[in-house]
């Protein structure tokens, strides 16, 4: 299996995401400080980033953070379009 899974979630959807994912953990994150202070468990080896990101400068910034951790990352092809401008 894939181990710790952590759905990082912007507060106004945690509420739907934790009553629909049962089989993973869903954690509150805001912005690029909450998705840094999620990297900093070294548990979490690999990040994901991308379906649902949407475009615009609030993207590329949580990419960036995800690429400078020590964490692999996978991109989605949403994580590249916020860098489409």
């Amino acid at each position: 299996g894939a181990g710790l899974v952590t759905l990082a979630s912007p507060p106004a959807s945690l509420q739907v995401n934790a009553g629909q994912l049962t089989a993973i953990m869903v954690h509150r994150m805001d912005g690029v400080d909450g998705l840094r202070d999620l990297l900093a468990d070294t548990r979490r080896n690999v990040v994901v980033i991308g379906p649902g990101l949407g475009a615009g400068e609030a993207g590329m910034a949580l990419v960036e953070t995800a690429l400078a951790g020590a964490a692999a990352a996978v991109l989605d092809a949403e994580a590249l379009t916020a860098f489409a401008s």
